[in-house]
């Protein structure tokens, strides 16, 4: 007994290329926002953050 192919098509054209961009968008958005958090913090006069506290809340936030 066969099983009918309804969920061994794979994903192409339009919505692999939307569903590619949107995770690319995602990706860039939270770079984005880490580096002008990172320059918020230096125009309020604040040092550097420590590199744990910083890798903590990046891993946290994604």
């Amino acid at each position: 007994m066969t099983s009918p192919r309804l969920w061994t098509t794979p994903i192409r054209g339009r919505v692999a290329l939307a569903a590619l961009a949107w995770v690319a968008l995602y990706g860039l958005g939270a770079a984005g926002l880490v580096v002008l958090g990172m320059v918020a913090m230096r125009l309020a006069g604040a040092d550097r953050p420590d590199p744990a506290i910083l890798a903590l809340v990046v891993v946290w936030g994604s």
